[in-house]
């Protein structure tokens, strides 16, 4: 960097002192956050400064021909022959292409045909401004012509200096365009994320306008809402209440609906051509009442299908987004942001009318309405809707489900613990009563048995012995004689022990012939795959095996009746006096209704595993009206209580539920 705080009386040194300032000054420029009309503006004043030339032009190549930009005190005629002749433009494409600074001397190149040209009386330089290896523009200088070669590459040196700074602002540019695109990226996923996240329309509404203020960098964002014809404004940013009495929330409320009318944006920047005369009318009487100086009305419609994209516009409009500012800053990245928004809101709003329901919709439009007359009639439908509630009675029924399954069924038990060894039937297969099921093994009981049979044959062998030597003593003596009641007692004693392990043996046998388990009754084997799930498998005593069912004979439906409702039909059993009706289908054929008798109804309650209770009923039916009977079936029931009025009987468990935690 230079030393500017040291004097000098050189010219040529101050020149040189002059040139560098000039270079700091571009470069500082090139940082800068300007637009690119004002940053090519100052440069050329700078350039034509320095280098005392008579003007400076900034060139453009689009669509595959030069475009004026910008110049600088150059007049029509010179304008005319630059712009007009075709060597001059082949001058600007060659320095185009090279990348290089060129210069062409005064009335230059005119003889030769397709070659550069300059038609003036005055030195054109000329220099191209690249940005990552792209053209971007043209700064050409028109000098007063100098034969000095030092003279001409010193002020081609120069302009390609100011060139390479213009390069560095159209990087620095595009950097700073990235980051800002980079930050409402970030922003434009927040601002969606926090719409879509809010719970009521009015939660979303908020989102809306505050999030969308941030996102918009403007100074004001209102929601209006289509109520009927008409719009009201709903929210405001930085607004807790909107006072709809202002006239100036009324007037932008008209102005709204005028703009929804045509279906098409509105964008207000000072200027209000061509516009319809009522949009127009309604428009500046808002602006003259708020003073706005850039006001945007976009109609936020229903998302459009799939089907329903190649038709844009036809969805309907049931909101409006306004957004304002109040200075006349011109911001270009507005419009693309705001298509951002408007889709995101759009999407937001439609899902949280879409959760409100029909009740909510009702009482929203009651109330932004603002309509006596129609609220007096709503008011009068609510009021005959409830009359008819009260008053129109309707066949009242409870619904319960349960299974299809035989009259007579018995669960096979096993009678003691063991193994199955053997299992004899198969599922569906008919069996008789007393007709053995499955054969059992039991180590214990086989254990006791050899213990019991070793033990009485020992005593047996005991028994023998001393009846031998009762016998041999023929001729006793005193001796013998008392060793002769010995034996005897022992005999007895003997005969009393195998009398009891007989009588053990008889109890064991008859364990062991319940290892052979053995039908209850007559009927069809129900579990399936029973040799799968029982061969080789230990059992406990109680454990079920099997059940067997009497298919042959008569059939009912076995309901569990929710205990919350079951009240409902001990009240219509007790006014009824007789069976009630029931209605019931089958899952595997919804198509057919059958019909039956409420027969039975338990005394107590089951509790569930999930916490709930049922009481369990029985359904007397017609086995020969149902085509095809399968042992659990899946049943729904509709168990006939009556009559009873028909907003009891739409909303009877809403009602029970109020009865049982509101008002208890």
């Amino acid at each position: 960097m230079p030393n500017h705080s040291t004097p000098s009386n050189d010219p040529a040194a101050h020149t040189w002192q002059s040139i560098e300032r000039l270079v700091d000054e571009v470069a500082d420029l090139s940082a800068a956050e300007i637009p690119v009309a004002e940053f090519y503006s100052q440069l050329s004043t700078r350039l034509m400064s320095a280098l005392a030339a008579v003007s400076a032009v900034v060139w453009t190549f689009q669509d595959g021909r030069f475009v004026l930009e910008q110049q600088i005190r150059l007049g029509e005629s010179l304008l005319a022959e630059l712009v007009q002749n075709q060597g001059h433009l082949r001058f600007l494409d060659r320095t185009r292409l090279t990348g290089q600074a060129d210069l062409l001397l005064p009335q230059s190149g005119a003889t030769a045909e397709h070659s550069a040209a300059n038609p003036t009386q005055y030195m054109l330089l000329a220099c191209p401004v690249a940005s990552d290896g792209e053209t971007v523009s043209i700064v050409e200088v028109v000098q007063r012509p100098t034969t000095d070669p030092e003279t001409q590459q010193g002020q081609l040196n120069l302009l390609a200096a100011m060139c390479e700074a213009a390069a560095d602002f159209h990087r620095n540019e595009r950097l700073r365009n990235l980051l800002a695109e980079r930050a409402f990226w970030e922003q434009s996923d927040r601002f969606a994320r926090q719409v879509h996240a809010a719970g009521s329309d009015r939660d979303v509404a908020y989102a809306i306008v505050n999030e969308g203020r941030r996102l918009l960098s403007c100074d004001r964002v209102s929601l209006a809402m289509r109520a009927g014809s008409k719009f009201r404004l709903k929210t405001v940013s930085g607004v807790e209440r909107v006072e709809g009495r202002s006239r100036s929330v009324r007037l932008l409320e008209a102005l709204c609906r005028q703009v929804a009318a045509t279906g098409e944006r509105l964008w207000y920047d000072g200027q209000a051509a061509e516009l319809p005369p009522q949009i127009e009318r309604a428009l500046q009487q808002y602006v003259d009442e708020s003073h706005v100086r850039l006001l945007v009305i976009e109609p936020l419609r229903e998302p459009a299908s799939d089907a329903e994209q190649a038709k844009p516009g036809v969805q309907p409009i049931h909101g409006a987004l306004i957004v304002e500012r109040f200075d006349a800053a011109r911001d270009e990245r507005l419009k693309p942001r705001l298509a951002s928004v408007r889709a995101q809101s759009e999407i937001a709003l439609s899902n949280a009318l879409r959760r409100r329901g029909p009740v909510g919709r009702a009482i929203r439009w009651l109330v932004d309405s603002r309509g006596w007359v129609k609220t007096s009639l709503a008011i009068v439908a609510i009021a005959a809707l409830a009359a008819s509630a009260m008053l129109v009675p309707a066949d009242f029924t409870i619904e319960a489900r349960g299974q299809l399954q035989a009259e007579v069924v018995r669960d096979v038990f096993a009678p003691v613990d063991g193994e199955v060894s053997r299992v004899l039937v198969q599922y569906d297969e008919a069996v008789t009563t007393g007709q053995t099921l499955t054969e059992l093994t039991s180590a214990e009981l086989d254990l006791e048995y050899e213990r019991l049979m070793g033990e009485k044959r020992t005593t047996q062998q005991k028994l023998l012995a001393a009846q031998s030597e009762r016998v041999r003593s023929n001729t006793p003596s005193a001796e013998d004689r008392r060793r002769l009641a010995t034996w005897s007692a022992t005999e007895k004693e003997l005969e009393s022990q195998l009398a009891a392990i007989d009588q053990q043996l008889a109890i064991l046998q008859r364990q062991l012939d319940l290892l052979m388990v053995a039908s209850p009754m007559d009927g069809h084997v129900q579990t399936w795959d029973v040799k799968q799930l029982l061969q080789s498998r230990p059992v406990v005593r109680g454990q079920v095996l099997m059940t067997i069912a009497h298919v042959d004979g008569p059939w009912i439906v076995e309901l569990e009746i929710p205990d919350h409702h079951i009240g409902h039909v001990y009240q219509a059993v007790e006014e009824a006096g007789t069976e009630l009706d029931v209605d019931f289908i089958l899952k595997t054929d919804p198509d057919v209704r059958y019909a039956g008798r409420l027969r039975e109804i338990a005394a107590r309650s089951t509790p569930q595993e999930q916490g709930d209770a049922y009481v369990r009923a029985v359904v007397a039916i017609d086995r020969d009206a149902i085509a095809q009977t399968r042992s659990g079936a899946e049943v729904v029931a509709h168990i006939h209580c009556g009559r009873a009025p028909i907003g009891y009987v739409w909303l009877h468990d809403l009602i029970d539920a109020v009865k049982t935690w509101v008002l208890f």
